[in-house]
């Protein structure tokens, strides 16, 4: 029963996760038709997903507010997950 729980959790948290990547995409689009960003912001909106630290540039947090909310709760979901660091033996 444990296996099954887990199981169960683990496909839960799979479909929060995808379905928060798609919310993303589709708010990230919205925010590139009805606004003006610079090519290097673009750039950072794209890559949100994949690395935290566009968060930190000044013109994705001021124009694009919505879309940093959806990056900050895929960070929540996942956090790290990118950002591994294995240690030689």
């Amino acid at each position: 029963m444990l296996r099954a729980g887990t199981a169960l959790a683990y496909l839960a948290k799979l479909l929060f996760a995808l379905s928060i990547g798609s919310a993303f995409t589709q708010r990230l689009w919205q925010s590139l038709r009805s606004k003006h960003f610079t090519l290097g912001a673009v750039d950072n909106l794209f890559d949100l997903k994949n690395d935290p630290t566009r968060l930190l540039k000044f013109e994705v947090l001021t124009r694009a507010k919505a879309s940093v909310l959806v990056a900050l709760s895929i960070w929540q979901v996942h956090p790290l997950q990118y950002l591994s660091y294995h240690c030689p033996h």
